[in-house]
């Protein structure tokens, strides 16, 4: 997205500066505030900045939504959660419900930011000042204001891109998430199917009679949606890296993959987390601090730069 501005080690370690951060804060805030920051000390263009801020709100959900909505065509509400085959079977559950409200609120704010970035942001700006207006809502103001702004900065860089730059920045948002997913796909395979416990194999094979039509990538297809799906209502918890909710769901949405309690359950749980949520945070505690140095040193040979000489 900064189209060569980054080398790779600084893309590097940005998007682990940007991963910190959204591992500290609340999932449904996420690090975007802190990369906005991030990337305004790095001397990108303010345009170029918000682009990359606003178009990665974007393609994320747009990839939720597109990869959950072809997964429902293909399985239907099994790829959801273990045993819905219906609507309302889904939605009489706690976490069916979640996901369906979770999938609503992502839709309604993803269209937002598509149209504000892709359409017309100028008319978003004046609906957020419009609502902003509202006596509850006049605190506000003032963000809303500057969140138009800066989808009108992000809106007017995205209208210079070719349709080949969308189509790269949809794949890397692809292949990013999917590799993130894969791990369960991974702990499964070596825990799991591999196991020598007559009672986890079982487990495991009584999954293979339900999904008996399924060939072995397709079973890994199918993983990787749930992983989707649960993915979908940890976007609204408001617990830092989701955590609580995340080991929750983890267990409820893969339930008949997983074995029920035990400690296989909970090795899995832990080494799930620790890829996905936990590495982050050991390498970010390196990074993080590293960068901070880096923009202190520079700041302040700048600063003497500036200085006039005698």
């Amino acid at each position: 997205m900064t189209q060569g501005f980054f080398s790779w080690r600084k893309c590097f370690e940005m998007i682990f500066v940007w991963e910190f951060s959204s591992a500290v804060t609340p999932t449904s805030v996420g690090g975007s505030a802190v990369a906005l920051v991030a990337l305004s000390q790095e001397k990108i263009s303010p345009g170029r900045t918000t682009m990359i801020i606003f178009y990665t709100i974007v393609l994320d959900t747009f990839f939720y939504l597109s990869s959950l909505l072809l997964l429902f065509s293909i399985f239907g509400f099994l790829i959801i959660l273990p045993g819905t085959t219906s609507f309302s079977e889904m939605i009489n559950q706690y976490f069916g419900a979640g996901f369906f409200g979770a999938y609503l609120f992502m839709s309604i704010y993803g269209s937002l930011f598509f149209y504000g970035v892709f359409i017309n942001a100028k008319a978003v700006h004046r609906v957020l000042m419009a609502i902003t207006s509202l006596p509850l809502l006049r605190r506000f103001k003032e963000g809303a204001d500057k969140m138009g702004q800066d989808m009108q900065l992000a809106s007017g860089e995205l209208r210079r891109q070719k349709w080949q730059f969308h189509l790269k920045a949809f794949g890397a948002t692809a292949g990013a998430w999917a590799s993130r997913f894969m791990v369960l796909n991974c702990l499964i395979m070596a825990f799991i199917a591999n196991s020598t416990d007559p009672a986890v194999q079982a487990h495991y094979n009584s999954v293979l009679i339900d999904q008996q039509d399924f060939s072995l990538f397709v079973q890994q297809v199918f993983i990787v949606g749930r992983q989707i799906a649960m993915y979908v209502i940890m976007a609204i918890v408001p617990t830092p890296g989701g955590a609580g909710a995340a080991e929750s769901s983890f267990e409820n949405f893969h339930s008949d993959y997983l074995p029920a309690g035990g400690t296989l359950l909970l090795v899995m749980t832990i080494f799930w987390r620790f890829f996905t949520y936990y590495l982050y945070l050991f390498i970010g505690m390196i990074v993080v601090p590293n960068w901070i140095r880096k923009l202190i040193n520079r700041n302040k040979q700048e600063a003497e730069a500036a200085q006039p000489t005698e």
